[in-house]
């Protein structure tokens, strides 16, 4: 009896731990188009969302990318941005790194302290810029509740 019983504790608990990891849905993954500036380019945004902490855990891989200096005079870097909403100022996320023999960039481990916010790339001449320039590559809405 006790045997039996301890294979159905070990059934449930494992029924359980399946059905919240189920519930989770994992990363949120969006395939992102570039805007006409860098026609061809293709971006893959991941966004793990800690809704518990209140923010997310994002990547970004864009590839087919020319180089900045091709997409605005004197362009040296992509930012990456987020922003709450349209009623909120953009904050610098960080900045791809960009290989230029494959004509990739990736962000990889930064954190946003939102779980539903817009992320968009920007060309600029300088990373310490204090706002996205009009340079816009990549745009994309991240929300949880999709």
């Amino acid at each position: 009896m006790d045997r039996t019983r301890s294979k159905l504790t070990r059934a449930i608990s494992t029924i359980t731990l399946l059905a919240t990891l189920a519930a989770c849905g994992g990363p949120l993954r969006y395939q992102v188009q570039s805007s006409q500036r860098a026609p061809g380019a293709d971006a893959e945004v991941v966004a793990h969302v800690n809704a518990g902490q209140n923010n997310t855990r994002l990547e970004v891989r864009a590839s087919n990318l020319p180089p900045a200096s091709r997409l605005v005079t004197n362009g040296t870097v992509f930012m990456v941005w987020q922003r709450r909403n349209g009623s909120t100022p953009w904050a610098r996320v960080g900045s791809l790194a960009y290989v230029d023999g494959s004509r990739t960039g990736e962000l990889r481990d930064t954190t946003v302290p939102e779980t539903s916010f817009e992320v968009q790339i920007t060309a600029e001449v300088d990373a310490n810029v204090g706002s996205p320039s009009t340079n816009v590559v990549f745009s994309q809405p991240v929300n949880r509740q999709q």
